[in-house]
Order: C-alpha cells, then sequence, then structure tokens
C-alpha cells in the first residue's frame, strides 16, 4: 500500500495540500474550480498550495497553470498509466501572505 499512497504530500505547516477537485460536467468552464481555489487562498492562511493532476488531464493541468501553480515533478507509476490515466503531475503555488 505504501507503494501506492507514496510519501506525506505535505513536509512544512505552510503548505496546504488540495486533495480532490471536482465540478459535475454540465457546469465545467464556468468559473466554479476558480472560485473553489480562490475561497481556499482567502481563507486559508498557508505560504503554499500543492496538488496532483493525472496528465491525461489536460483542461484541469491547463486551469491550474492559469491559476498559477507551477509543474514541481512528473511522477510515473504503472498502476496509474495501466489504467490510461498517464502520469501524476505534482504542481505547487506560492502565496504572499501578508
Amino acid at each position: 500500500m505504501n507503494m501506492i499512497m507514496g510519501k506525506p504530500v505535505v513536509k512544512e505547516d505552510t503548505e496546504c495540500s488540495i486533495d480532490f477537485l471536482t465540478t459535475d460536467v454540465n457546469y465545467r468552464r464556468k468559473g466554479i474550480a476558480t472560485q473553489l481555489i480562490g475561497y481556499i487562498y482567502k481563507d486559508m492562511n498557508y505560504e503554499s498550495y500543492l496538488l496532483e493532476v493525472f496528465s491525461t488531464n489536460t483542461n484541469a493541468k491547463r486551469l491550474y497553470e492559469k491559476l498559477g501553480f507551477e509543474t514541481q515533478e512528473i511522477q510515473k507509476n504503472i498502476f496509474i498509466r495501466l489504467r490510461g490515466l498517464g502520469s501524476i503531475i505534482k504542481m505547487k503555488k506560492y502565496v504572499n501572505k501578508k
């Protein structure tokens, strides 16, 4: 199980991991995911935010890049690849808190 789950995502108290984000297919491309992530930035006091996206989910990856997330690592996993999901892209965004 450890091989599948890997290491803990968050390493510092100043980091937040966004574990899961989705919108109903009928409501996509209407700014809902952007608003949800904006809510997290506004109401949570972290310096950086982490998330993972499958390389085959190009729409989500494009959204996260638009929101300022940058690729930190691309992790290849045979179980993920066999399911047709490509690789795991680990992304991070730094937020300046005052």
